[in-house]
């Protein structure tokens, strides 16, 4: 099956229905291969308990109901499958982490962000887990604004200086309870039980064909009281929010070479950060902020 995500074609020996079907004539620019996966890679810089990583190799242990991912040179991947594995598993482990990996490795920034399409620009939204940016993702969706990303968002940088956010799978991973408060019909959906139960949600409206500038960066957090508060982000708080996105750690030999896409990041993306009250319902109101200071510039 050859699909594709983030600009690239891939050939997958599993089912993925969260990313659409590339052209039949086109050819694949990775194959992830089935073989042989080892449980440790020696020699890496990082070692947790669910991967091993360095600059050029990552391995990701999925578990029982999945399997073992190696990502090599940001052009090899190879899938070492548990006898238990379940597909809905395996994809979900590909869309995040693998691809997060992958895109890392081909020299993008990637940010644990999502993104939405908001007069011509990317809007991307990040955030602790729990802080509600995919109920956010879906209920500007729901608006007419069209998904860019979900969960794993990858940035590139351009000649001149600039930003641009490469467009990536559109599915939205919604919590039930989510997305029963935005009226979403998810009735056959699948349900992902793999960490927190989540719904896999397609959002409507066609893909953005190319790469898009990056507008702005919003920072979304859960906190405690009942205002909302929104605030502008520069100088080093604008920096610690920009590194607390990063999906995969930056190593030493890789931080010249990503430094320029870091500075026009700081110098040329605007940010901002939302505190939304923990206890009542705020989305709504945060789509206001975001559309109002995104459409007047």
């Amino acid at each position: 099956m050859n699909v594709t995500a983030y600009g690239l074609t891939f050939h997958l020996p599993f089912p993925c229905p969260e990313l659409p079907l590339a052209h039949p004539s086109a050819t694949p620019d990775i194959a992830v291969v089935e073989g042989y996966v080892p449980g440790q890679l020696p020699g890496t810089s990082i070692r947790t308990n669910i991967f091993d990583a360095d600059s050029d190799r990552f391995l990701l242990r999925g578990g029982t109901r999945a399997g073992r991912f190696l990502v090599e040179g940001g052009n090899r991947i190879t899938f070492d499958r548990n006898p238990a594995g379940e597909d809905s598993v395996i994809a979900v482990h590909f869309l995040h982490t693998v691809l997060a990996a992958l895109l890392h490795q081909r020299g993008c920034l990637v940010l644990h962000a999502s993104a939405v399409l908001v007069n011509g620009g990317a809007e991307v939204v990040s955030g602790e887990t729990g802080a509600g940016k995919s109920t956010l993702l879906a209920a500007l969706a729901a608006r007419g604004f069209p998904v860019v990303s979900d969960d794993v968002t990858a940035l590139r940088a351009l000649p001149g200086g600039g930003v641009e956010v490469i467009p990536g799978p559109q599915w939205i991973h919604l919590c039930e309870d989510a997305a029963a408060r935005l009226s979403l019909q998810t009735t056959g959906l699948r349900r992902e039980s793999w960490r927190r139960v989540k719904i896999a949600v397609p959002t409507p409206g066609a893909m953005p064909p190319e790469p898009l500038p990056f507008r702005r960066l919003v920072i979304l957090a859960a906190a405690a009281g009942d205002r909302l508060r929104v605030t502008g982000l520069s100088g080093s708080r604008k920096l610690q929010a920009l590194i607390g996105c990063v999906f995969m750690p930056t190593f030493a030999g890789e931080q010249a070479a990503r430094f320029p896409l870091t500075e026009a990041v700081m110098s040329r993306v605007p940010a901002l950060a939302i505190e939304r009250p923990a206890g009542r319902w705020t989305v709504d109101e945060i789509v206001e902020r975001i559309l109002v200071k995104s459409l007047n510039g």
